[in-house]
């Protein structure tokens, strides 16, 4: 490659490292400057377009940018089924698409996308392969959020088993596994399957990675949720307080990380009628949250519903209205 495609490379391959992080400001300079320069370079129609064009829309989904991120994930799908056939690429670029579609409730479109990608893997790796296990727990999440609870059960147990067959199970993808049909237990009621499930997974994970990473911290937020759920909350506040302290020491105390696991500690104090305590608490958190992604966000619009509930509970009016009307 010349050397200007090699800095685009370059450029690309840091972005991506910084979404994955989360520093999406840098990532964005970084992205957008390796796609100017791909296509200045190679034109439109190019895998390697395809790839800068697939990390940015990647970084326009997390940061809630979801249509604009469909837009940029269908060009890369047609320029890799073009290009590429039947190939992993273009059941990655499916599968990307179906999650924006997913996302935004679309979920006719997505579905038959999905159920594709995982066709094609089948047929190019065979059913006994990790990356296939991969695309069968993800349909399963699908059909999880369309409430398709007994089908998705079942994939599940079919990935994990496939995972453990083939991965052992000390792995992160049987942690997933197991994270997942622990929500589509939860969802079925089943919340003592889905408690032990659940804590399998965080097992594996401090087995694997260490007490002190965010992922770690990401099971223990659920594991709070599922505690929450069943009303025992001192231990559901234990879980989102570690939680906490882990995406602290990894992000600094006022980042969106942390204040994701604030805003559980600010619901379980207002649980338990604690509402002066809850107040501030999810208050500030909602604030990080919503400097960081914006006013339409899931994560932004949980938060605020949070400090609504807690002003509904105190009886504070003024503020309810003030809210509700765009977050105060």
């Amino acid at each position: 490659p010349t050397p200007h495609l090699e800095i685009a490379e370059s450029l690309d391959d840091l972005g991506a490292v910084r979404v994955a992080v989360g520093d999406y400001e840098a990532a964005d300079s970084l992205l957008r400057a390796a796609l100017d320069m791909r296509v200045s370079l190679l034109g439109e129609n190019s895998l390697e377009v395809a790839g800068s064009q697939g990390n940015l829309a990647t970084l326009l989904a997390n940061q809630g940018q979801i249509q604009e991120a469909e837009a940029l994930f269908r060009t890369v799908l047609t320029t890799r089924r073009e290009i590429q056939g039947d190939h992993m690429d273009v059941t990655t670029a499916m599968q990307n698409l179906a999650i924006t579609l997913q996302w935004q409730e679309r979920f006719d479109e997505a579905e038959p996308l999905l159920r594709e990608a995982l066709e094609i893997q089948q047929r190019l790796l065979g059913d006994d392969h990790p990356d296939v296990a991969r695309r069968v727990n993800t349909l399963a999440v699908f059909l999880w959020r369309r409430g398709v609870l007994p089908e998705a059960e079942s994939l599940l147990r079919e990935a994990l088993e496939i995972n453990r067959r083939v991965l052992g199970d000390e792995n992160p993808e049987v942690s997933s596994n197991l994270a997942n049909l622990s929500l589509v237990l939860q969802d079925q009621g089943r919340l003592a399957e889905a408690e032990a499930i659940r804590r399998q997974s965080l097992a594996i994970d401090r087995r694997i990675l260490g007490d002190d990473h965010p992922d770690v911290a990401r099971s223990l937020n659920s594991l709070g949720g599922l505690l929450g759920r069943a009303e025992r909350y001192q231990e559901a506040m234990a879980a989102f307080r570690e939680a906490e302290g882990i995406q602290a020491a990894n992000f600094g105390p006022d980042s969106w990380q942390a204040a994701t696991s604030t805003s559980m500690i600010g619901d379980v104090l207002l649980r338990l009628g604690r509402h002066l305590e809850a107040e501030p608490i999810l208050v500030r958190s909602y604030q990080i949250i919503q400097a960081e992604f914006g006013d339409e966000h899931g994560r932004t619009q949980a938060a605020l519903s949070r400090v609504i509930q807690v002003y509904e509970a105190m009886g504070d009016e003024e503020k309810v209205a003030e809210y509700r009307g765009g977050g105060g």
